[in-house]
């Protein structure tokens, strides 16, 4: 469930704190045995890739519901409504045709919505009620950052871990052709060509930079 955050200030410090568990678990030494590391470093990406959908709905909601304090939202005329009225937005928005097949409801459940994982979406979502894009989305945007494309495609072959989500996971991200990474696991905890860090800890912190200027 998406927590309802009037304040961008304190949807911030709630989306880092959530992230810094994560990291600080990736640190911890205590899990790093072989038994035990392929299980947690899965469910680490699992528990990142909800974050990630968790923080940008929640980031659409904060701006909506900014807009509609201020006054600047003219397609909404009430201050909140329920999680299924804005469900029913996201859909109008980004997908009209579902939206038009559904009969244009003014309220819908969340299994209508799908996972929100680029923040484009997001801007899309923003400015088809709002009106108006925040220059600190865009400029969050403008960072290229990796992890809302990456994550999704790694925690397909956690979920899963089956020949067809390794397959697609090769043919998404090269670097498993070349022969430099074998597997998954280290691919987030070895330091790849041309970084100077673990791919886990890049990830970490491009959520953290986006949502920080976000």
């Amino acid at each position: 469930m998406t927590r309802p955050y009037l304040d961008i200030s304190a949807f911030r410090n709630h989306s880092q704190r959530r992230a810094k568990r994560l990291l600080d678990t990736y640190n911890d030494n205590r899990w790093r045995t072989e038994a035990y590391r392929s299980f947690l470093i899965g469910t680490l990406v699992l528990e990142l890739d909800n974050l990630l959908i968790q923080s940008l709905r929640a980031y659409a909601f904060c701006r909506i519901w900014q807009g509609q304090r201020s006054g600047i939202v003219a397609k909404i005329d009430r201050k909140f409504m329920s999680s299924a009225e804005y469900t029913a937005h996201f859909v109008r928005i980004l997908s009209p045709a579902k939206y038009v097949k559904l009969h244009s409801p003014t309220v819908l459940s969340r299994e209508h919505e799908w996972s929100i994982r680029d923040p484009k979406d997001v801007a899309k979502i923003i400015q088809g009620v709002c009106g108006a894009v925040p220059v600190e989305l865009n400029n969050a945007i403008a960072l290229n950052c990796r992890v809302f494309y990456e994550t999704k495609i790694v925690r397909h072959f956690y979920a899963h871990r089956c020949e067809d989500t390794m397959l697609k996971l090769k043919a998404a991200l090269p670097i498993f052709s070349s022969g430099i990474i074998n597997h998954p696991d280290d691919y987030l905890e070895n330091i790849l060509p041309g970084s100077s860090e673990a791919k886990f800890i890049t990830w970490w912190s491009e959520y953290d930079d986006f949502f920080s200027v976000a």
